[in-house]
């Protein structure tokens, strides 16, 4: 008899399997055949790493202020008491910041908005601060660059200018990227 037998594996990696078949043969009632193969492309894959506890961070949000985020910038600013709230439990020293994916206008281009918020803060005020920082509005250019932003941020000349003090060398860095790109 000759017949099909389909295997759509979950996970990438070899298989080693044995397909039996059993009959009504007294002698060999069953008989073994071993099969090979390899978990193909779109199978699901998964991955995980130990992340290392880090006491000393430094928060970069990068928020996407072109219009079509109207509703997510909201829902950001909605849901940040949560975050905060959650984030202070963790007894980091933090430093926050927050920048817009718009690097048409001079004013945001890779500079913090508003004020940096940090570990010596009481929560209602990194709230405060952070509500404002995040107050760019959905009028941004509509040529999101979240990537140069975070790089404008980041290096110089802003980092030793208008973003001075925001990148601290003993600390980790974190980047939150809020978007709809």
């Amino acid at each position: 008899i000759t017949f099909t037998i389909n295997f759509t594996p979950t996970l990438l990696f070899p298989y080693d399997l044995d397909l039996i078949v059993e009959s009504n043969d007294p002698d060999e009632p069953q008989a073994v055949v071993n099969v090979l193969g390899q978990g193909a492309s779109g199978a699901l894959y998964e991955e995980s790493f130990q992340q290392t506890y880090d006491p000393i961070l430094d928060v970069l949000w990068v928020v996407d202020n072109s219009e079509s985020m109207s509703n997510a910038i909201d829902n950001v600013r909605t849901n940040f008491e949560s975050f905060i709230g959650e984030f202070l439990a963790l007894n980091l020293d933090y430093q926050m910041a927050a920048v817009t994916t718009d690097m048409v206008n001079p004013d945001q281009s890779g500079k913090i908005q508003g004020q940096m918020i940090d570990s010596s803060m009481s929560e209602s005020q990194a709230e405060s601060l952070f509500l404002s920082a995040v107050n760019a509005g959905a009028q941004g250019s509509a040529n999101e660059k979240g990537l140069e932003a975070t790089k404008a941020a980041l290096s110089s000349p802003l980092i030793n200018s208008t973003n001075a003090g925001f990148l601290r060398n003993n600390a980790a860095l974190s980047v939150i990227v809020v978007s709809d790109e």
